[in-house]
């Protein structure tokens, strides 16, 4: 048994559990993965599934955190739907990339385990770049790195020791930075710390300086492949109007009979729904309907509605307007007939500028700025629900609009739709850094019980770690007053992004 194997075995949840909490949820976990997925796991990957299920998400170990599991339990009626709902890139990005998320750092990137049996790799991917890179060959590996920084981290401390000086390689003489050389090399050929992608590693800098030379090691399963090519796809069902690549493959390069997968089942079922392959699409559904995979067979339900339900009304709209923007190049017209009398009449009740904004609509639809005054108004009166509709109608014609993705997020977090408000909040923050957004982000994380990644958005804003700490502390023993939290948050950030 490796030394990392040993760690991971004997003192790594240990660790993990000085701080959290166990929750006693008794979920199967594994067996749900499992079943989801349709192949079995890893007994190590097993080990790190079973404690985000048996503790609360938080655990901290040096800059990583562990987080909920963002997976629908297998009784979920459709987990495909459940993914949609979320209408974020990093929850997609599990399914299409066989993974899951298992954590996150300081600086809000997130840490993924692969499910495959025989290789359960960790990869780290950024939703900021939307880029993601190999990172350990397995979760040993990964943890024994945790260890390696955690533990070089309190002796620079200790020994006043600048940080800056050993990412230049200006090592001290010293029996310490020896063993610490000594412990990486057992990781080389096993991690990647190379600066090869945008993707930065808070290990990165400090290891290569420490090791004299660049950490470099090779995936051995499709993950990044898979979720570049899935980017498009992840893109449109998430509500953003990705254009396919002009390369993009018609057909795969083996045949789809001869596909088992469930992440490429799920690239061509959903790459022949959006460019418009009908044929090939009901002979890959068909062919699916009964893969082990549960999370194949309701991607095959939710296609057949698509398919089969065109004129119903339902939260799947968003993906029939980008099919038929991509295949057609205009606006179905199901969502003509849905922006309707009922919607746009002035009402004797609605304010002068409601009432004229309607009346500006009715002459004009595709007036997104329309749209985005209309949505506002709604979110200032609190009719949550039209203002959604509102801002989507906007979204609709200018899919880049910071202000209408903004008014989406908010009427979404209103309505305690937070995965979703999340996923709008961050497409805002795509166009326009304001401090606001970041402060809307952050309380709907915070609502949602999302206290590591609110931690890490806190000190990616360059809060001190104790400070955002502390103030996420404050709000979890509800030392702070509902009322004041978000006064609180927006003074913290304030003070600090420029």
């Amino acid at each position: 048994m490796t030394k990392s194997e040993k760690y991971f075995k004997d003192s790594f949840f240990e660790e993990l559990t000085k701080t959290t909490e166990k929750t006693n949820i008794g979920h199967e976990v594994v067996k749900n993965v499992e079943t989801l997925f349709g192949h079995s796991i890893s007994e190590s990957t097993q080990a790190v599934l079973q404690f985000l299920q048996d503790y609360k998400s938080g655990a901290g170990f040096g800059d990583y955190f562990t987080t909920d599991l963002a997976l629908p339990e297998n009784q979920t009626n459709n987990t495909f739907k459940w993914l949609l709902s979320h209408g974020k890139i990093e929850v997609l990005a599990q399914a299409f990339t066989n993974s899951v998320m298992i954590g996150a750092d300081s600086g809000g990137q997130q840490y993924y385990i692969n499910l495959d049996l025989k290789y359960p790799e960790v990869f780290l991917h950024n939703s900021g770049v939307l880029d993601m890179k190999f990172l350990a060959d397995s979760p040993e590996s990964f943890a024994y790195l945790n260890l390696i920084y955690q533990d070089f981290m309190l002796f620079a401390h200790d020994h006043q020791i600048a940080i800056e000086s050993i990412i230049d390689g200006e090592l001290p003489d010293s029996p310490e930075i020896s063993f610490f050389q000594e412990e990486l090399k057992l990781l080389s050929g096993k991690i990647n710390l190379a600066n090869d992608s945008d993707v930065y590693s808070n290990y990165q800098e400090i290891c290569n300086g420490l090791n004299g030379t660049e950490l470099i090691a090779t995936s051995s399963t499709n993950a990044m492949d898979a979720y570049d090519n899935a980017f498009w796809i992840m893109r449109l069902l998430t509500n953003n109007f990705e254009t396919p690549p002009a390369d993009i493959r018609s057909i795969p390069e083996t045949n789809t009979e001869s596909l088992e997968n469930g992440a490429e089942l799920l690239y061509w079922l959903w790459h022949y729904y959006f460019i418009g392959e009908d044929n090939a699409l009901n002979n890959l559904c068909n062919r699916c309907k009964n893969h082990p995979a549960k999370i194949v067979r309701d991607t095959v339900s939710v296609v057949d509605i698509l398919l089969k339900k065109p004129n119903e009304l339902t939260e799947l709209n968003y993906l029939r307007l980008q099919r038929d923007l991509l295949v057609n190049g205009n606006v179905p017209p199901i969502f003509e007939k849905e922006i309707d009398a009922a919607f746009l009449k002035p009402h004797k009740q609605d304010d002068y500028t409601i009432s004229s904004t309607k009346k500006m609509l009715l002459k004009n639809l595709d007036d997104y700025r329309a749209w985005d005054q209309l949505a506002y108004a709604y979110n200032t009166l609190k009719v949550w629900e039209k203002a959604q509709i509102a801002a989507e109608k906007s979204l609709a014609f200018n899919p880049n609009s910071y202000y209408a993705w903004l008014q989406h997020g908010i009427a979404l977090h209103e309505q305690k739709h937070y995965e979703g408000a999340l996923a709008s909040y961050d497409r805002a923050l795509c166009f326009n850094g304001h401090p606001n957004l970041w402060t809307n982000k952050i309380l709907a994380l915070l609502e949602s019980d999302k206290f590591s990644e609110a931690t890490g958005h806190l000190v990616h804003q360059r809060i001190k770690v104790d400070t955002a700490y502390e103030f996420v502390s404050n709000y979890q023993e509800s030392s702070i007053k509902l009322e004041e939290v978000e006064t609180l948050l927006v003074k913290l950030l304030a003070n600090h992004i420029a």
